[in-house]
């Protein structure tokens, strides 16, 4: 029971640096003016090299939508989610961490009482739109998608000083981030062709982008080049596409370390 106590109280605290890095977090997505974001966070529980449970939680539902408090659930909620079915747990008060372990996830308490540390990637999508209406040419998309391809440099360039800049703080368990583009583009009929991002993804377009000879700037409009000579399309097919859909994924990840002695 006091082992269980002590994970609890460890637990506890977590729940409460999650909310404040979701919220943190929050406001870094707000400060690039997306046309829309996403926040989520993957967490694992680990003992040792051992995985023993992981979990996703969409964190903006939880920071932007008060249902969650009304009904005194989830993260941080503060009330006790005590559902265990041994009896000598009975009166302890439980945290929504540990509750969702043994309560939602199944771990066995042997594996539960054996965690020790904590793996976090919180996830910030900053969503643009690009208006590729009107376009006739080739050469006039190709300009337009270099126009686009510098707007997302300026914004992938700042995001990441921004990253970095947490990295060197040794603040909040940071220890690594990673950036990546995701480019869809879809047609004028009602979006119903489009190419897919799987295939238009590039890692750390900063980084990558920056520097590079004349001939070699256009990647998005290469890459979708590419894509397209694969599929058995000329690049006139291009053409049809009104919109292109620029995701930017910046994951945080975070480790904690629980004090066991």
């Amino acid at each position: 029971m006091a082992r269980v106590k002590k994970l609890n109280a460890s637990l506890e605290k977590l729940e409460y640096k999650l909310i404040d890095l979701g919220k943190t977090y929050l406001e870094e997505l707000k400060s690039e003016n997306p046309d829309d974001y996403e926040l989520d966070v993957i967490f694992e529980f680990c003992a040792g090299d051992e995985g023993i449970a992981s979990w996703f939680e969409d964190i903006r539902i939880v920071l932007e939508e008060d249902w969650r408090k009304k009904l005194e659930w989830g993260l941080a909620s503060g009330a006790d989610h005590n559902a265990a079915l041994d009896p000598s747990l009975h009166g302890q008060k439980h945290c929504w961490l540990l509750h969702l372990l043994y309560d939602d996830l199944h771990v066995p308490w042997e594996k539960i009482l054996k965690i020790d540390w904590f793996w976090a990637d919180f996830r910030l999508y900053f969503q643009y739109d690009f208006d590729l209406s009107g376009v006739k040419s080739i050469s006039e998309l190709k300009k337009r998608l270099l126009e686009v391809q510098e707007r997302l440099l300026a914004i992938s360039g700042s995001i990441r000083r921004r990253a970095r800049k947490r990295i060197f703080s040794g603040k909040s368990n940071l220890f690594d981030y990673d950036l990546v583009l995701d480019v869809t583009l879809f047609s004028k009929d009602d979006r119903g062709y489009y190419l897919p991002q799987e295939d238009l993804k590039f890692s750390d377009p900063f980084g990558a982008w920056q520097g590079i000879k004349e001939n070699m700037r256009d990647r998005i409009f290469s890459a979708i080049e590419y894509q397209l000579e694969g599929l058995g399309l000329d690049i006139e097919k291009a053409l049809e596409f009104d919109l292109l859909w620029a995701n930017l994924i910046l994951k945080y990840s975070h480790r904690f370390f629980f004090n066991k002695n």
